[in-house]
């Protein structure tokens, strides 16, 4: 399947096609895990006219995640962070309203990610504790709102795997302070399981009693298979079940 795609983008779609069908061939390469076509095919854009963008990009990490080499995709957004380039989120990647001129005028990052590009390059750091890409990730989505908009929101998922970066990394307090500052909405119990493993990690013993309590007693997300794992990893009083 891989290989037919790459054989419509060469060899079928013309000029005008390029940054769709490269999308479309990005996310078959995430599905497959095959990093080294969506890093070599995120490289080969510029040579054609096309910027390279936020959904692009998702995509190619994504498939470097899934293929165990997290570290790769994060690599490339460091690299067109670097260059800054790329075209701004959700807007076009030919350079017209809403690309890179468009993407500098609404501030912040060099190369601006969308929900889903942040995500996925956030459990990418999740996979190798790396907090400084975590940390510039989190106030570059606080950076995008402004007067009359607000940031957009941090779901579940995308905290979880900050939190667990953060956790990877040895920075305890900022797993907590991320988890403490959620909403309701905003947690689940994969977050708090990950700011477990991250007190636990740091030795911080009482704060995961704590935290554990809170999930017992219906304050919190119930814990789930994963708490339990924990608490016996953990020596934690019991999670129930």
């Amino acid at each position: 399947m891989l290989e037919v795609c790459y054989y419509h983008y060469y060899y079928y779609y013309d000029y005008y096609h390029h940054h769709h069908c490269a999308s479309a061939v990005l996310e078959v390469c995430a599905a497959a895990g095959a990093a080294s076509e969506a890093v070599s095919l995120v490289g080969s854009l510029p040579g054609l006219g096309v910027e390279p963008s936020a959904r692009h990009v998702g995509a190619a990490i994504a498939a470097c995640t899934r293929a165990g080499t997290p570290e790769r995709g994060l690599a490339l957004l460091r690299s067109l962070r670097a260059q800054g380039g790329g075209a701004a989120a959700g807007g076009r990647a030919d350079g017209g309203e809403g690309g890179r001129e468009g993407g500098r005028e609404g501030g912040g990052s060099p190369f601006p990610l969308d929900q889903p590009a942040l995500s996925a390059a956030l459990a990418a750091c999740a996979r190798v504790g790396d907090a400084e890409m975590t940390s510039d990730l989190l106030a570059e989505l606080r950076g995008q709102g402004g007067p009359g908009r607000s940031a957009p929101r941090l779901d579940a998922k995308a905290r979880c795997s900050a939190i667990a970066a953060y956790g990877r990394a040895g920075q305890w307090r900022e797993a907590a302070r991320l988890l403490a500052s959620a909403g309701a909405a905003d947690v689940d119990t994969a977050c708090y399981n990950a700011a477990l493993g991250a007190l636990l990690r740091a030795g911080q013993r009482p704060a995961a009693e704590l935290l554990l309590r809170r999930m017992t007693s219906g304050t919190a997300p119930p814990p789930d298979g994963v708490t339990r794992r924990i608490v016996r990893s953990g020596n934690l009083s019991s999670a129930g079940g």
